[in-house]
């Protein structure tokens, strides 16, 4: 296996490892439990990850800070559209086991 192939995989793994929470978050419909200090820094390391991608040219790079810079840009959407009370909370009996 070649390193770009590794790259890809690991982007792929670390990455993903996003959508259960945006998932949860999604069905729950609330978010008060992620930090926004820990969604901004998170997001600025990853926004350095993708410049440093963008310079070296590296496509593992690249694409796995793309993809969860949108997810994480999503979980702090859902995030400001709990607090702001736009996202409604489901009903006792819709909520998941």
């Amino acid at each position: 296996m070649n390193s770009t192939a590794l790259g890809l995989i690991a982007g792929a793994l670390t990455t993903g490892a996003w959508l259960p929470q945006i998932v949860r978050t999604w069905r729950l419909r609330r978010a008060e439990e992620i930090s926004w200090s820990y969604l901004g820094v998170f997001g600025v390391g990853i926004g350095c990850w993708l410049t440093y991608g963008l310079i070296r040219s590296d496509l593992a790079i690249i694409l796995a800070n793309v993809v969860t810079l949108v997810l994480v840009a999503l979980l702090g959407a859902l995030k400001l559209r709990t607090v702001k009370g736009t996202l409604p909370l489901l009903a006792e009996e819709q909520l998941p086991s």
